[in-house]
């Protein structure tokens, strides 16, 4: 199963290549594009799976026209960039900007207030996660971007179906124990994920997905 992600402008330009060299899915970010529903159907036609890519800005509402067309989403835990980025990280320039406003009278709250900013990042997240799978039952959902395998399970709960670890294995001294934790916190199966047919997709096209519906690492 090769899936690829798309993170260029005019996406639609890289289609046929991708095709091409054996992508089974490609997926892609509706910002980037004039015709995101032009490149769904450009991505269908060439035989391959296609998807959508949701950057933590975008809002499911945003991408809602797209969700009938489409066999898989992407939702993004960490804008695109380097691998291996943290959420503290990310939260400490909300936090900065806030004690700049309001100040902060110890280590202690700015500590809090960056702990706050984390989990509000990461709960905004897994809400999406939950409205896309309540929106289309059958649709996978892969999650990408910082996942691990302490977050692994409140993902799972709330939808996900697929989970991508870059910096969580890659960086562990012990590859293999991260990996099997990480598998450790999945079902077999995830019985909820069904089709309205017998196969995956808009008006029962065959989807590359249709055998894959537990988690993977």
């Amino acid at each position: 199963m090769i899936d690829v992600k798309l993170g260029c402008i005019d996406p639609e330009n890289r289609i046929a290549e991708f095709a091409a060299a054996g992508a089974d899915a490609i997926s892609f970010h509706p910002e980037a594009t004039k015709q995101p529903m032009a490149v769904v159907n450009r991505i269908r036609d060439a035989g391959v799976a296609p998807g959508i890519v949701l950057n933590p800005g975008t809002a499911v509402a945003a991408v809602e026209p797209l969700l009938g067309l489409v066999d898989l989403a992407v939702v993004m835990l960490v804008s695109p960039g380097y691998g291996g980025p943290k959420y503290t990280e990310l939260a400490v320039a909300d936090c900065v900007e806030i004690n700049q406003c309001v100040g902060c009278a110890s280590m202690a709250e700015v500590d809090a207030t960056i702990q706050h900013a984390v989990k509000f990042r990461f709960s905004t997240q897994v809400d999406k996660v939950r409205a896309l799978r309540e929106l289309r039952p059958d649709l996978h959902i892969s999650v990408d971007g910082g996942v691990n395998a302490k977050i692994a399970p409140e993902l799972l709960r709330a939808g996900a179906n697929v989970l991508v670890a870059g910096g969580a294995i890659f960086k562990a001294d012990d590859k293999a124990s991260v990996v099997a934790e990480l598998i450790g916190n999945a079902p077999h199966k995830f019985q909820s994920i069904q089709a309205s047919d017998d196969n995956s997709g808009p008006g029962g096209a065959a989807s590359s997905f249709e055998d894959d519906a537990c988690p993977d690492a």
